[in-house]
């Protein structure tokens, strides 16, 4: 039997209702992260929200750190790295506009965690969609998806990218291929 529809919309059951209206996908531009903006993708169509991209660029050094790179070469490359961003932001903006999808990218400095979460809350996002790094024998996730999910007031849904490990790569693993 068939649950009324009021109770199907509250509880985000139906097509087009969903209990998120915005959706938040950080990239990083990984393998992970290109699971994660599919996984986005597919969720904020089924849903009929909108989707925000966000990159976050490193914070800048401080002059002693520069390591004999001149402050003119260091701000170059800063400004060419943040272009390169905004131009594959661009590229994952166009392939989900394609699919109808309502998005809109951001460029963020700072801490990947802490620029995530602030800008979910700045959005008012419903939902953040990360991608994850960690090896699944040693570490459920990266690094930075578990402190957004700790820290995070809203629901977090971690994709990780299943490439199957061969094994070959398994044995060239310093945990692996031992006698004990």
């Amino acid at each position: 039997m068939k649950a009324p529809p009021a109770k199907q919309a509250k509880a985000g059951a139906g097509r087009g209702t969903s209990s998120f209206h915005r959706i938040l996908c950080p990239t990083d531009f990984s393998r992970a992260a290109r699971a994660s903006f599919l996984k986005a993708v597919a969720l904020a169509a089924q849903a009929n929200t909108t989707l925000t991209l966000l990159h976050v660029l490193p914070p800048p050094i401080s002059r002693t750190d520069l390591c004999g790179i001149s402050e003119g070469m260091y701000r170059a490359l800063r400004e060419t790295e943040a272009r390169v961003c905004r131009r594959r932001m661009d590229q994952l903006l166009a392939a989900a506009r394609t699919r109808g999808i309502r998005a809109a990218a951001e460029l963020a400095v700072g801490f990947p965690d802490r620029e995530i979460l602030h800008c979910a809350k700045l959005r008012r996002s419903g939902l953040i969609v990360i991608g994850a790094h960690g090896v699944a024998d040693r570490k459920a996730m990266g690094s930075v998806a578990e402190r957004v999910m700790r820290f995070a007031t809203v629901p977090v849904l971690v994709v990780r990218d299943v490439k199957p490990v061969t094994s070959r790569a398994r044995s060239q693993r310093p945990d692996r291929g031992r006698t004990i």
